[in-house]
């Protein structure tokens, strides 16, 4: 059975910030790039627990990633943006539930860690 992913355009723009979700699912997730940090400032739900991948290349091109897991993404990634220079991109996750704990997102944190990045941005397991 299929399934219908909406992908919200947040500034218009398909290579800025976009909110993707599908129906009655507990999961969303928003693609922030570094550039447009400053919507973490607009954006209350952008500072509850979740997890995260942080999308870029090293020094030789390749693709890299970086996975974690916070309290408050928008005061987490301050860290980020000032010592972790590969990256051009956030993968966010959060829930539209209360019920989601961190504990919740450190465990799909943990699964995640055993992936590695692909071609194309996609993660494979």
């Amino acid at each position: 059975m299929g399934k219908t992913v909406t992908t919200y355009l947040i500034d218009g723009d398909p290579k800025g910030t976009q909110y993707v979700f599908i129906s009655n699912k507990i999961c969303q997730m928003y693609v922030i790039p570094r550039s447009n940090l400053s919507i973490l400032n607009e954006r209350q739900e952008l500072q509850t627990p979740a997890f995260y991948i942080l999308l870029g290349e090293d020094e030789a091109t390749k693709p890299k990633a970086y996975i974690g897991e916070t309290e408050n993404f928008r005061e987490r990634v301050k860290d980020h943006d000032s010592k972790k220079a590969f990256w051009q991109k956030a993968l966010l996750f959060i829930s539209n539930s209360k019920d989601a704990t961190l504990t919740r997102k450190t465990f799909c944190s943990n699964l995640l860690q055993n992936c590695s990045l692909c071609p194309g941005d996609t993660i494979c397991c």
